[in-house]
C-alpha cells in the first residue's frame, strides 16, 4: 500500500503542476483508496469528491460508476450506509446513462454488502444482489469480481447454515485460480472453504 500511496502522491503532484485533470482525478482516487483502507472514511470521501470533480472537468464519465462505488464504500466505512446506498444507486444510473457496465458486478456486490449493514435487513434482497453480481461477473468473465462476490455469497450462506451450498458456490471459482494465493480475496476464499480445496 505504501508504494501505491507514494505513486498516487507523485501523480497528484505532477498532474497539478501540469494541469492534467483526468490523471489528477485518478491520482486523487488512488489516494482516497489508501485512506479508505486505513479507515480514514471522512478524508477519503472528501478526496473522492475532489477526484470526481477533476474527472468530470476532463469529461471522463466512463469511470464514474466505479468511482461512485468507491465513494459508497468510503461512506459506509464512516457509518453512512444509507448515503452509500444512494451513491450506489447513482453509480448504477450512471452506468445505464453512459452504457458503461464494466463495474456492474462490483456495484451489485457492494449494494448487497451495504444492505446487509442496515438496521433492518432484507436477507433475500442481499442474496439477490450477490447472485446478480455473480451472474454479471460470470457473463463478463471478470474473475476478480466473481471471486469477491462468491466470497460474500458463501459467507452469507454459511451464516444461514448452508455450508454445503457455500462450498458449491466458492470451490469452482477458487479452483480456476493458478496464482495470487497470497491475496486477501483468495486467502479468505480458502478459509471459508475450510482450508481444504
Amino acid at each position: 500500500m505504501a508504494e501505491t500511496e507514494k505513486a498516487a502522491d507523485e501523480l497528484v503532484s505532477l498532474t497539478r503542476e501540469h494541469g492534467f485533470a483526468l490523471f489528477l482525478g485518478y491520482g486523487l482516487l488512488l489516494q482516497a483508496g489508501a485512506m479508505t483502507l486505513r479507515g480514514q472514511g471522512d478524508d477519503a470521501v472528501k478526496r473522492i469528491h475532489e477526484g470526481v470533480a477533476a474527472m468530470r472537468e476532463a469529461g471522463a464519465h466512463q469511470s464514474e460508476p466505479m468511482v461512485l462505488g468507491v465513494l459508497a464504500e468510503a461512506l459506509a466505512l464512516k457509518g453512512a450506509v444509507a448515503d452509500g446506498l444512494r451513491a450506489l444507486a447513482a453509480a448504477l444510473a450512471a452506468a445505464d446513462a453512459t452504457g458503461t457496465h464494466w463495474a456492474d458486478a462490483e456495484l451489485y456486490r457492494l449494494r448487497g454488502g451495504l444492505l446487509g449493514r442496515l438496521p433492518s435487513v432484507d436477507w433475500a434482497e442481499v442474496e439477490r444482489c450477490f447472485r446478480t453480481a455473480l451472474t454479471i461477473a460470470r457473463k463478463q468473465g471478470t474473475r476478480g469480481f466473481e471471486l469477491r462476490t462468491a466470497v460474500e455469497l458463501a459467507r452469507l450462506s454459511i451464516a444461514q447454515h448452508r455450508r454445503d451450498e457455500a462450498c458449491d458456490i466458492l470451490r469452482p471459482i477458487y479452483a480456476r485460480f493458478t496464482e495470487g494465493f497470497d491475496t486477501p480475496d483468495l486467502k479468505e476464499a480458502k478459509a471459508l472453504l475450510g482450508g481444504v480445496v
